[in-house]
């Protein structure tokens, strides 16, 4: 790791993992094709408050993205919805992970209810 992403790590960490802080990270890891790195952020987050619906939202979107443990990325997806309800930032991720399963008709559906009144 970097020193200016050790820098960067930090900042997240004495902000309690403020939403914002964690986003700029995860950014700049994803930039830096860090892909490891950011799944294991958010990971930590979640053993520190499971109940973190925008940590949750951006794991499933990670592993959807990368097609890996596309049945943890479901799970991650169904867990989100049930915390927050059927929110359209979650419903389009989760279209994305029933994309990446193969699933397209399943996640037209998905993207209906999103935009749904």
């Amino acid at each position: 790791m970097s020193n200016a992403a050790r820098q960067m790590r930090s900042l997240v960490a004495s902000h309690g993992n403020e939403p914002r802080y964690v986003a700029a990270y995860v950014a700049t890891l994803l930039q830096r094709k860090e892909v490891r790195e950011a799944e294991a952020l958010y990971r930590e987050i979640l053993k520190a408050n499971d109940g973190d619906v925008i940590a949750i939202n951006n794991l499933f979107m990670l592993l959807a993205v990368q097609e890996k443990r596309l049945d943890e990325a479901q799970q991650l997806a169904e867990r989100a919805i049930s915390l927050a309800g059927p929110a359209a930032d979650l419903l389009d991720t989760r279209a994305c992970v029933l994309i990446a399963r193969g699933k397209p008709h399943e996640a037209i559906a998905v993207l209906e209810q999103a935009i749904s009144p």
